[in-house]
């Protein structure tokens, strides 16, 4: 039998695809790996009975092979990181990646830390897989350690941590710089590696004010107490971050409280910080409370200045306010008003002249009248004492001998000096009949008497005199005196 064929106006040829509805969705990286991929034609044509034929082709297949693929984000470089994780000093910073197998078949993806700025030892660096899926790191997830993989199937997202350990004591604004590197274990030339995060260490704005203090003053009188601020954070301490106040109820009776520094006195704390400069990282400032007490304040007034000092700046991403205004620092300057009491006292013994010998023979020290005879020696004892509770400042004692009584001899304390016109002088000047006799207690012995000169509260000096009776028209035997 003859068939004949009658070519239809147009030929059509199907093409026939089989594979799995999933393998057909495909994926990030295409068609998935391993995928057969099949073809077949139709013709379709009239057979001489005018029926209408399909004929199929042979049918051919292909494989989809694997191609590799990673994708780590954010992206970053030094200039532009791709985050930036405030850190405090003593804790560890979290660099947070998403990793992505963008390839079309499961993978197993080598990590490294990379890229890291000098400051930064990549040894130290942890990478951690967020193995419970929270989106954060905590004790649920897996520590997979730096150059370490992680498998994934394609299309397929996990949370990579990467975490590093900023030392106590690192300054506020040291940056630590890393970046983390995906590489293919299917095909090690496929890397991801521009993925640089920054760690920033937060600025600790700290401080400690230090001490309370307790001292006396006189009426009028300036009494100064060192106090000492310390920089207890990893940022500068200036007069731009720093306040405090000084403050007592006494002010309103007169008193005065300044800071001081270097000689010169301030109202405020920001102002004696501009003068001092920036206090840094572990540093201190040493200054002082200079307190001045007015003219006619009673003997026992106590007089307290509270001392206060705080950071101003506001905490936020960057700065760590640890000492606000609510957690000031305060300390006290307890003051009160002392008096330096003179009390001067004199006696007199009566020393019995051995003509014949010159010795002297004294009687008891006493207040009561005496009864010399011509030649007798008198001797004055003068005592000067601080009967107060504060010094007594540039203290001298003053007599004038009687102009019946013949100078023999003036004997003074420890430390006192003798006054010769204007100058002080260690040994007693010649006294004539009738010369006053003026003496001082040289306490910082500098060999003069001025007001950095003090007898201490109980303590005394004295003044002893020795004078013999004249006989007149005749010469007394010279005494011999101890």
């Amino acid at each position: 039998m003859t068939h004949r064929f009658r070519a239809l106006p147009l030929l059509t040829l199907l093409l026939a695809a089989s594979c799995s509805a999933a393998n057909a969705l495909g994926s990030a990286g295409g068609v998935p790996a391993g995928t057969i991929i099949t073809n077949q034609a139709t013709t379709d044509y009239i057979d001489d009975n005018g029926q209408t034929q399909s004929l199929p082709s042979n049918i051919v297949t292909s494989t989809v092979q694997q191609v590799a693929g990673v994708l780590i984000t954010p992206n970053g470089d030094h200039t532009t990181p791709g985050q930036i994780v405030p850190t405090k000093q003593g804790t560890t910073g979290v660099l947070t990646y998403t990793l992505t197998n963008t390839g079309n078949g499961p993978d197993t993806y080598l990590l490294t830390v990379v890229d890291p700025s000098a400051n930064v030892t990549a040894a130290q660096a942890i990478i951690t897989e967020d193995t419970n899926n929270s989106g954060a790191l905590d004790a649920g997830d897996q520590v997979v350690t730096n150059a370490s993989t992680i498998s994934l199937a394609a299309d397929a997202t996990e949370k990579i941590f990467v975490s590093y350990p900023v030392a106590a004591g690192t300054p506020g604004g040291t940056v630590f710089d890393m970046a983390l590197q995906g590489t293919s274990n299917f095909d090690a030339s496929i890397v991801d590696q521009n993925n640089v995060g920054r760690l920033t260490t937060q600025g600790d704005l700290s401080l400690t004010l230090t001490p309370s203090n307790t001292g006396t003053v006189t009426s009028p009188g300036t009494v100064s107490y060192a106090h000492t601020l310390t920089n207890t954070g990893n940022a500068p301490l200036t007069n731009s971050n720093v306040n405090g106040s000084l403050t007592s109820p006494s002010t309103a009776s007169g008193w005065t409280y300044l800071y001081s520094y270097n000689g010169n006195t301030y109202a405020d704390l920001p102002s004696l910080l501009a003068a001092a400069g920036a206090i840094p990282q572990g540093g201190k400032l040493d200054f002082a409370v200079k307190v001045t007490a007015p003219a006619g304040v009673p003997r026992t007034t106590v007089s307290v200045g509270t001392l206060s000092a705080y950071v101003t700046t506001a905490s936020d991403a960057t700065t760590n306010n640890l000492t606000p205004q609510a957690s000031q620092q305060t300390v006290t300057d307890t003051t009160t008003v002392r008096q330096g009491i003179p009390s001067i006292g004199k006696t007199q013994s009566l020393g019995t002249l051995n003509a014949s010998t010159g010795a002297v023979t004294f009687g008891p020290d006493v207040t009561t009248d005496l009864a010399p005879r011509p030649c007798d020696v008198l001797r004055y004892t003068i005592t000067n004492t601080n009967q107060g509770d504060s010094a007594l400042i540039a203290s001298t004692v003053s007599d004038v001998l009687n102009s019946n009584l013949t100078p023999l001899k003036v004997v003074v304390s420890n430390g006192v000096l003798f006054k010769a016109g204007a100058v002080w002088q260690a040994t007693a000047p010649a006294y004539g009949i009738g010369a006053a006799i003026t003496v001082g207690l040289d306490s910082n012995a500098d060999s003069t008497i001025n007001t950095t000169d003090v007898l201490a509260p109980g303590n005394t000096y004295t003044l002893t005199i020795y004078g013999q009776v004249k006989r007149a028209g005749d010469t007394c035997t010279v005494p011999v005196l101890p």
